[in-house]
């Protein structure tokens, strides 16, 4: 009906994404996607919401969307998509631009369901600017502003996060003073006390952030998000691979602590069961997983999983807490980036315990102990005939999926046993011709990896280094079979994979190294391992082999006026190439590293595109294409990806419009290219991306993104 389209979608399919469409600076338009690992399951709805138009979402709390209007600053209004009710409120005057600074927002309770009723003045509305916030009780009939200084202990505080949990406000805040070396993160409780001055009383809760105890380097950059849960607050910290000035950036880890009001700490949290967090820039919210047996098809929400849409970004991220594993999801083929940032969107009353224990989760801890019993199968433990017998009475699909965990020998072993394991034990698959890629992730800090044949989308878990949970690992480059890992702050280890050989490094006193290459595999005699720190025009690079037994420190400092500046760029390792190391930036352009006759030196070349160019770029990777080297350049999803070939004695870039007889597989820590004897696989780019539990890949042919033989966009 025509109505209808002025109308959200029914609530009983929520939670929804709501994106809101901007042309010229007007929102006319809104579409509520559901989330689905399937883009042929997702359902959206687009409409023209008259509350909406012309107007940006800055927060969903407790049921209600707080909106701001952008044609008119001064006015705020709350309206609920669950109920269709709407409450403007009175102009306000004094607050700051929201073009210069989106505040936070977040109301104390919901009201009741008569909203002109006079038994809502327990709502307040908190509109948190910098180091002040604006408050009124927007049910009231005699509503009005009252603004306030945010401090503590003398100190003007800045309200970043916040949320609402059994009436009180729980927040990350930090100190208000210029030097940012000198600023202190503190997470507070806050409470409005209950008379006409809307006052904000802070209560003794003042902790350290759960973040602040992180063992890793890039804790700088990380993203912080408070999540209510039936009365518990929770705390998730995403830490991107890359800056943040990189819109579409890969997650490395997502950590989640529970807070215990009682003793006042953080907890760390392994699983939450059969829940989802739904994660934003302006608020975050969660819902139950839902079952394919009783939903609808675009409804399907899995359990202990984080969804994550920030603003200015065209994908959702969907990481896996139980196994670490990360992919994305387009959950709209117009989801496109604006300044306005997608809104999740769930009603306000859920009924349900907190997150638990649940099913799933004791399946996930039986799963957990059949893959204890083929750890020790892979050691070479002796099985007894009884073990054996009590191996032949499991389920079918329970003892593929143990075969499926085990080295080659091993699972042929197995297979070879009896007559049950021969038939029920596939035969393996020797793969004819040239084989395929592997991609490798790490699952967790317990010794497991997984490797994914990207082609024949099947799966291999092997053994990788066991670490505390407090020390948090990432695979840094993978050269050789030997993957090169940083752990924690102070620790660099190269570990082989084919060997489980591991070595530890000797200390390196810069701990703010951001990228690593070596020579060959690092566990050759003759490698030479570098790490380079700094931005800019000043660098230094650190270098180590075995033969010193210490590390070396070359430092350089450009000259702003003469020299090209480089921001390093994380989603691609450095290039050893013809004696030297190459570095890409975020702009595209590279820099050089070499050392010759014991005399180093450093040159950084000129992007090979335009500034306009640089600006839209996402990402960027370095990799040797039929013995020279190229770049690969990545703008926002429609647009072209490009290639750059850099001639080395000319000192400049020349454009490539296809790669010829080869494909490239494209990784933060190892890009290389391999030539292709399928003329339909050829001209072909693959990411470290998955989706529909498929790898995406970009074709030079069609200019377009597919997963598989399925477009994406």
């Amino acid at each position: 009906m025509e109505e209808d389209k002025y109308k959200p979608p029914s609530v009983s399919e929520a939670p929804w994404l709501i994106i809101g469409h901007e042309n010229y600076r007007r929102i006319e338009k809104q579409t509520f996607c559901t989330m689905s690992p399937l883009l042929s399951n997702n359902k959206s709805y687009t409409k023209t919401i008259v509350e909406l138009d012309g107007k940006c979402i800055l927060a969903s709390s407790l049921g209600w969307l707080i909106i701001w209007d952008r044609f008119d600053p001064t006015i705020y209004s709350l309206w609920n998509p669950a109920t269709l009710q709407s409450k403007i409120l009175p102009p306000l005057q004094d607050a700051p631009n929201n073009e210069e600074q989106q505040p936070v927002c977040v109301l104390t309770s919901a009201p009741n369901d008569d909203i002109e009723s006079n038994n809502n003045s327990f709502c307040v509305l908190l509109v948190f600017f910098l180091n002040q916030v604006f408050s009124c009780r927007p049910f009231d009939r005699d509503c009005k502003w009252v603004k306030q200084s945010i401090e503590h202990d003398g100190e003007n505080m800045i309200i970043m996060k916040a949320i609402t949990c059994n009436d009180y406000i729980y927040a990350y805040a930090y100190n208000y003073i210029f030097d940012v070396d000198d600023r202190r993160e503190l997470f507070v409780r806050m409470k409005v006390v209950d008379d006409n001055s809307n006052s904000i009383l802070f209560e003794p809760c003042f902790l350290e952030p759960p973040q602040n105890t992180v063992n890793y380097k890039i804790c700088r950059v990380g993203l912080d998000y408070l999540v209510e849960v039936c009365g518990v607050v929770y705390a998730v910290y995403v830490m991107p691979r890359q800056c943040d000035h990189m819109s579409d950036y890969d997650i490395h880890k997502v950590i989640v602590w529970r807070l215990d009001l009682r003793q006042l700490k953080w907890i760390l949290v392994e699983s939450f069961g059969d829940r989802a967090f739904l994660l934003g820039d302006s608020s975050s919210t969660w819902c139950e997983a839902s079952t394919s047996q009783t939903d609808a098809p675009g409804f399907q929400i899995e359990g202990d999983c984080i969804y994550l849409a920030r603003s200015n970004c065209q994908t959702v991220h969907l990481y896996r807490l139980r196994d670490d594993s990360y992919t994305f999801l387009l959950p709209h083929p117009y989801f496109c980036r604006s300044y306005i940032g997608p809104t999740w969107f769930m009603p306000h009353n859920r009924p349900g315990p907190g997150p638990g224990p649940s099913p799933s989760l004791s399946a996930m801890v039986e799963q957990d102990k059949i893959e204890n019993t083929c750890d020790e199968m892979k050691h070479g433990e002796d099985v007894r005939e009884d073990q054996m017998d009590i191996l032949s009475e499991l389920p079918e699909d329970i003892l593929t999926s143990i075969a499926n965990r085990l080295h080659l020998f091993d699972y042929m072993n197995l297979r070879a046993t009896g007559k049950k394991f021969h038939t029920v034990i596939p035969k393996p698959k020797w793969r004819q011709g040239c084989p395929s890629p592997l991609l490798l992730s790490l699952k967790d800090n317990k010794g497991k990896g997984e490797l994914w044949d990207i082609f024949e989308n099947r799966t291999l878990i092997v053994k990788t280094p066991h670490y505390s949970p407090e020390q948090i690992s990432t695979i840094e480059l993978c050269q050789g079979g030997c993957l090169l890992m940083r752990v924690g702050v102070e620790s660099l280890q190269y570990f082989d994979l084919f060997t489980g050989a591991k070595w530890e490094y000797p200390y390196c006193p810069d701990i703010y190294i951001w990228g690593y290459a070596c020579s060959t595999t690092p566990s050759s005699s003759d490698c030479l391992t570098i790490g380079i720190s700094g931005y800019g025009f000043s660098f230094d690079i650190w270098c180590f082999q075995a033969a010193s037994g210490e590390w070396e420190c070359h430092s350089f400092k450009g000259n702003q006026d003469e020299d090209v500046g480089l921001l390093l760029n994380f989603n691609s390792s450095a290039r050893y190439y013809n004696g030297a190391f190459y570095f890409i930036g975020v702009k595209g352009n590279i820099a050089v590293f070499k050392i010759v006759e014991g005399k180093s030196s450093w040159k950084v070349y000129h992007s090979p595109l335009t500034e306009e160019e640089q600006e839209l770029v996402n990402s960027c990777y370095i990799v040797e294409l039929d013995g020279q080297l190229v770049s690969v350049i990545f703008q926002e999803v429609g647009k072209k990806v490009q290639i750059f070939k850099f001639d080395i004695l000319e000192e400049h870039w020349v454009e490539l419009n296809d790669l010829g007889e080869h494909v490239l597989f494209l990784s933060p820590p190892l890009s290389f290219s391999v030539m292709e004897n399928d003329r339909n696989m050829r001209n072909r780019i693959y990411l470290s991306k998955r989706m529909d539990n498929n790898i995406v890949y970009y074709s030079l042919d069609t200019g377009k993104y597919h997963i598989r033989q399925k477009r994406c966009n």
